[in-house]
């Protein structure tokens, strides 16, 4: 579940820093990042909805596959 946190963190500040470089290029807005109450929660709330959705998609598909009928092949 961390790894998962870790990995929907780093995928939001990644979209953040693209968000931020196409405003900067396309529209020659001035590159400022402040760190506010809203934003730490935004960011809290989506790495954790990422991270459940993850798990549960991994969860689903895995609950898909036949072990047995892999097993009796080897």
């Amino acid at each position: 579940m961390l790894v998962d946190i870790l990995i929907s963190i780093a995928t939001i500040m990644i979209s953040m820093c693209g968000i931020k470089l196409y405003k900067w290029f396309a529209e020659y807005q001035v590159w400022s990042i402040r760190i506010t109450s809203y934003s730490v929660i935004t960011l809290v709330i989506c790495s954790v909805f990422l991270s459940l959705f993850f798990s549960v998609l991994f969860a689903v598909m895995s609950s898909r596959v036949e072990i047995v009928k892999y097993l009796k092949c080897e």
